[in-house]
């Protein structure tokens, strides 16, 4: 038998013939042989024999630190050879997408490290209030997954706060967005060069428990006036704002420059000199919106954050409006996901500021520490007296 290709199958038949002649008295026997060759698929032969490979295979686990380094030597090998068969653009493509992926695995294993050191000081709930979850959520990493770093400073804030009680609020208060969702709209401005920390300031209309009045005092170190008509939730936005001071002297922070005013919406006629206005208007009243946009044309605020798509300002008046950006927002509570628009504003007014913003800029311009010397010394209590009498006057 000759032996052939490897992937041929060799047959071998074997005849016998018997001969006799007359005269010969035995029989002579000859043998003949004949190889026949039969050709086989080489895929059905490699299949098969990956199917016996598999059948015993041992898992990857269970092998030793040998062989552990053999596959880890041949995944590299593969590796290389399948990078050296790529274009320049494939490649740098390729080196484009490893960075990102290391880049992922160092703020996450950062952020866990974070949170560890973070439940060695503070509860699990005021780990939530400062991080919208205790777990890693998409409300901290946001849509693409990267980290959102929030500084020291505006961290103390939301663990000085606590958990928010708004049952207080005789005219209701909808929610509150996650420091992380604010910290990443925040950040935003400052990618936009729309924001200079230390000398930008920003109005916020409708206050509520002031916390990203708060917020932007903490980490720009720039003034925020906060304007809330409910008069119990103006009560708690000074609590608040007596709770972060207190804070912040303890663990040696900048007292944020921020004050809080007790007015309604309708008796502003401007926001001059502020230079961004934040409201949460997702709630608001037509006529209330109808009026906010009448403020924004005869001020000289340069950004808007917003709650309400283009059109709807529009439709209200709203002039010489430029939509910038969007950032999607989380509620605290309901986890609810909310949309923020960032705008750009082109109004020139030259209006002097309004009667309910002049105490405070006169105070500001005179330095920061004036301000909140002024901030320290307001007695809460006498608030509450006040308030007690005008709703007992109200009830009669």
């Amino acid at each position: 038998t000759r032996m052939t290709h490897p992937t041929l199958s060799t047959t071998t038949t074997t005849t016998t013939t018997s001969s006799s002649s007359s005269s010969l008295s035995n029989a002579e026997t000859t043998t003949t042989t004949t190889t026949t060759t039969t050709a086989t698929s080489p895929v059905a032969t490699a299949t098969a024999s990956s199917k016996r490979s598999t059948k015993n295979k041992t898992p990857y686990s269970a092998l030793g630190p040998e062989k552990k380094k053999q596959y880890a030597a041949a995944a590299r090998k593969k590796k290389e050879l399948r990078f050296q068969k790529m274009t320049p653009e494939e490649k740098a493509a390729h080196i484009e997408r490893e960075r990102e992926t290391k880049r992922d695995w160092y703020y996450s294993n950062k952020y866990r490290k974070a949170m560890k050191h973070l439940q060695r000081d503070l509860s699990c709930q005021n780990l939530k209030v400062a991080f919208g979850r205790s777990k890693l959520s998409a409300s901290v990493f946001g849509k693409d997954q990267k980290m959102i770093l929030i500084p020291q400073t505006v961290s103390a804030v939301y663990n000085a706060i606590g958990q928010s009680k708004t049952t207080g609020s005789h005219q209701g208060c909808y929610g509150e967005c996650t420091a992380g969702s604010i910290q990443s709209a925040f950040v935003e401005l400052v990618k936009m060069s729309l924001v200079i920390p230390g000398s930008t300031t920003m109005v916020e209309l409708g206050a509520g428990m002031g916390k990203p009045a708060l917020h932007w005092g903490a980490l720009f170190n720039s003034l925020c006036v906060g304007v809330e008509n409910d008069s119990n939730l103006f009560l708690s936005s000074l609590s608040n704002l007596k709770k972060v001071y207190k804070k912040a002297r303890a663990n040696n922070f900048p007292l944020p420059p921020v004050r809080f005013v007790e007015a309604s919406i309708y008796n502003i006629e401007t926001l001059n000199p502020f230079n961004v206005v934040y409201s949460f208007d997702s709630l608001f009243e037509p006529e209330l919106v109808a009026k906010v946009a009448e403020i924004l044309n005869n001020s000289s605020c340069q950004v808007f954050l917003s709650y309400r798509n283009m059109n709807e300002w529009l439709s209200h008046g709203l002039a010489c409006v430029t939509l910038l950006h969007q950032v999607q927002m989380s509620m605290t509570v309901s986890k609810e996901k909310r949309t923020c628009y960032i705008y750009r504003l082109r109004n020139s007014s030259e209006a002097a500021s309004d009667i309910i913003f002049s105490g405070t800029i006169d105070a500001y311009k005179k330095g920061k520490n004036v301000l909140t010397e002024e901030n320290e010394s307001i007695d809460v209590s006498m608030y509450c007296t006040k308030n007690m009498k005008t709703r007992s006057q109200n009830q009669k």
